[in-house]
C-alpha cells in the first residue's frame, strides 16, 4: 500500500542528497542542519523536524531553508503560503524550492507558487482518501496499519500488520509513566531518560532495521518525543 509517508520515506535520502549538492555549487550558503520528517504527512506543521527547524530559525541558528520542492515544506495550502509570505520574511530566513526554482529573496513575485501549493493541496487529500480506505479493510481485520510501531512494540516478522511487545522499551515505557504520574513533566523525563541512556523512539527503530545500537546522544529524548509517547493510544490503551 503506496501511503503519502510511505513515499516520502522512499524518496527522502535522495531528496537530502540533492540538497547537498545544491548546497555545494552556491557560493553563499553552507549546511547548517538537516531536517527530517520521514514518517509525517506534510499537511501537518506540528512534525518534529519542522519544529526543530522554526525553533533554530527563531534562535538565529539559520537564516536560510531549502527544500526540493514547494511540496516538502508542506502540503496545506493556506500554513504554506503563510510561512513563505509572513513567517520567514518575519524572520528574514531565504527560501528555495530547488526545483521549482524558487528564492524567496529574488526580486519579482512568482504569481506560479500559489497554485503549486493549491496542487500539492488537493494531491496530499487525494492520496490520503485513497490510503483510508486501504488502512480501514486492514482495520476491520484487526490489522496494524501505521508505518512506524508505536514505542513499546515492535512488529511481527511474520506479518508487519501485526505488533509484539518489546521486553526492553515497555520496561522503559512504564518508567515513563511513572514518572509522570508523580508529577514530573516533560522536559524533566527527556532529561532522565537521556541520563539513564535510553534510545529514543526514532534510535529504538534505527536498532530494529540494523541490529546495530546506536550512541543514545545521537538522537536524545526531547519534549515532543515524551509527549507523543504519552499520548499515543497504542500506549494509553485507548486502541483496539
Amino acid at each position: 500500500m503506496e501511503t503519502e509517508e510511505t513515499l516520502e520515506r522512499g524518496t527522502i535520502e535522495t531528496q537530502v542528497e540533492l540538497m547537498k549538492n545544491f548546497v555545494a555549487d552556491t557560493e553563499d550558503i553552507s549546511v547548517a542542519e538537516v531536517y527530517k520528517d520521514s514518517d509525517y504527512s506534510g499537511t501537518n506543521f506540528d512534525r518534529p523536524g519542522f519544529v526543530q527547524m522554526m525553533e533554530d530559525i527563531k534562535h538565529g541558528k539559520i537564516n536560510c531553508v531549502i527544500v526540493k520542492d514547494l511540496s516538502r515544506l508542506g502540503r496545506n495550502y493556506v500554513e504554506t503560503s503563510n510561512y513563505i509570505e509572513r513567517v520567514f520574511p518575519f524572520f528574514h530566513v531565504r527560501f528555495l524550492a530547488v526545483t521549482d526554482d524558487f528564492d524567496s529573496f529574488r526580486e519579482g513575485v512568482d504569481l506560479t507558487v500559489p497554485l503549486k501549493n493549491i496542487i500539492n493541496e488537493f494531491y496530499s487529500k487525494d492520496l490520503a482518501k485513497k490510503s483510508s480506505s486501504a488502512k480501514k479493510a486492514l482495520w476491520k481485520k484487526g490489522k496494524f496499519t501505521s508505518a512506524w510501531e508505536p514505542y513499546g512494540y515492535r512488529k511481527s516478522e511474520e506479518d508487519h500488520h501485526q505488533l509484539i511487545v518489546d521486553e526492553e522499551a515497555a520496561e522503559h515505557l512504564k518508567s515513563i509513566f511513572s514518572m509522570y504520574m508523580d508529577g514530573r513533566n516533560y522536559s524533566d523525563i527527556a532529561r532522565q531518560l537521556n541520563k539513564d541512556g535510553v534510545l529514543s523512539p526514532t534510535l529504538q527503530r534505527k536498532f530494529y532495521k540494523t541490529g546495530e545500537k546506536p550512541l543514545p546522544e545521537s538522537k536524545p529524548w526531547n519534549n515532543y518525543e515524551v509527549k507523543r509517547v504519552l499520548q499515543d493510544v497504542h500506549c494509553t490503551g485507548d486502541s483496539v
